[in-house]
């Protein structure tokens, strides 16, 4: 088994009898990943079935307070970037409507062209879409090279409780597209790793970096 992607120890097996998934697990940096990838048609599928709109009850209050707590508090530049806007880019949208702040908006299958390309920007969005990640410190280095010194990642995947049992009857592990999971531990080492620092985490879902 190869080490760890993130901090270099050495993982173990973990398995969900139910669907035969495996999963290797790093027991020093609580970094969990998934190795049963989903089919591109599967991954589509499932996004499509989301209904992550502003009109979804409560959806528009989950954003907004992700927006005032693990982004405008450290956000000072200008250029924001929603990475992984999805279906709808309801986060744009808010952002636009009550808050008077632009974003450009990727994702893989809604919004493929890279705008990002060749700019840099002040802050970046990634919200509930690092689990959907097999290589999270690709990303990460993505991130770094996107934002300005200084500039902030606001991001939002729900955190595991590095326990075997707790995790395997997870509903957040269930999900087929979801990949990569992790603790705050995980995301401290990987920010580390990348060239940022942690400015705040509410030990749950949301945490925002800064960029060195």
């Amino acid at each position: 088994m190869t080490p760890c992607p993130i901090c270099a120890a050495p993982r173990r097996a973990l398995v969900y009898p139910r669907f035969g998934w495996r999963f290797d697990v790093c027991d020093d940096c609580g970094f969990i990943q998934k190795r049963n990838k989903p089919s591109r048609e599967l991954e589509l599928q499932t996004y499509l079935n989301h209904n992550n709109s502003l009109a979804a009850p409560g959806y528009a209050d989950y954003l907004r307070d992700f927006i005032k707590t693990a982004l405008l508090p450290f956000f000072s530049g200008e250029g924001l970037l929603d990475f992984g806007s999805g279906p709808t880019p309801a986060l744009r949208e808010l952002l636009r409507r009550e808050f008077g702040l632009e974003a450009d908006v990727f994702d893989k299958f809604f919004a493929p062209e890279r705008v990002y390309e060749g700019k840099s920007y002040g802050g970046i969005c990634c919200v509930e879409v690092l689990e959907h990640i097999e290589d999270p410190l690709a990303a990460f280095a993505l991130f770094h090279s996107l934002l300005r010194p200084g500039g902030v990642l606001g991001l939002m995947t729900l955190l595991h409780g590095a326990d075997d049992e707790r995790f395997l009857n997870w509903f957040y592990m269930r999900d087929p597209t979801h990949l990569s999971f992790f603790t705050e531990e995980t995301l401290c080492v990987l920010a580390q790793k990348s060239g940022f620092f942690l400015l705040y985490s509410d030990g749950r879902r949301k945490v925002a970096f800064r960029r060195l």
